[in-house]
């Protein structure tokens, strides 16, 4: 089983670093790691390239793309057209994984099952506190994303035959997810954490209203309308640390550059 990895960036030259050395420190070998850079203006590009001798050592396809694209899910789609690998996860730049064995053990995992879409837990940091954070079921696709997207492998053709709709700027991985699970693809719980997610990042305001927006044309696209009218009234006026209320992680510490919680 072969995994690609894609981060995708744009002018992010200081969140990159960590999510880059959390996926060289993977013990296993058995995945490649492609980095779709949106044409940055900073030095991305040039944090990128200077980890590739490091990736040629250990025999991982490292390959960095910068050209120009349609907005972040336009490039996610770019991206997942180019990958060999058999499943798929996204980790956004300044996001890492949680120790140096999600990739080993995420496989033995899914080798037991036969799912499109395999899903774990995932760790939230805000200003440098952490809170665990389990998947939720999936029957709250309709209202919300039950689980961080990089926390999650989706199987390489699904992306291909149902790339994102680009025309969701904020929610198009909820949409992609609730037409998978409206289609009857299985989903597999890891119950495992895979990765750190930063706080903030694009779709994380919640209480945004074009996200708020978002939510409820796809409630509406989908015939959820009446879920999605109370989804936007229980989220409107929440504020992201109210939603986000963080405590101190248990068990901390570091490998290499990048904090690793257990």
């Amino acid at each position: 089983m072969l995994f690609t990895i894609i981060t995708v960036v744009y002018n992010a030259s200081g969140l990159l670093k960590p999510t880059i050395e959390s996926v060289l420190a993977q013990l296993s070998h058995d995945y490649e790691y492609l980095i779709a850079d949106g044409k940055s203006e900073d030095d991305t590009v040039a944090v990128a390239e200077a980890y590739a001798p490091q990736f040629r050592k250990k025999g991982v396809r490292y390959v960095i793309r910068s050209q120009p694209d349609g907005g972040i899910y336009d490039a996610m789609n770019q991206a997942a057209a180019c990958a060999a690998g058999d499943f798929i996860l996204f980790l956004n730049a300044g996001d890492f994984f949680v120790n140096r064995n999600v990739l080993r053990d995420a496989g033995e995992k899914m080798a037991l099952y036969s799912a499109d879409i395999y899903y774990g837990d995932t760790i939230l940091e805000n200003r440098g506190y952490y809170k665990y954070s389990k998947a939720e079921k999936l029957e709250r696709l309709w209202e919300e994303i039950p689980f961080c997207h990089q926390s999650v492998f989706v199987r390489q053709h699904l992306l291909r035959s149902f790339p994102f709709d680009t025309d969701y700027r904020i929610c198009a991985d909820q949409d992609f997810f609730l037409r998978c699970f409206r289609a009857g693809l299985p989903f597999c719980h890891l119950s495992m954490p895979v990765s750190v997610y930063l706080s903030g990042g694009y779709s994380a305001s919640d209480d945004a209203f074009p996200c708020r927006r978002e939510r409820l044309l796809i409630a509406y696209r989908y015939q959820y309308i009446i879920c999605g009218i109370r989804t936007a009234w229980k989220t409107a006026g929440k504020t992201l640390e109210k939603e986000t209320s963080v405590q101190p992680a248990q068990k901390i510490y570091t490998i290499g550059n990048y904090g690793s919680v257990l």
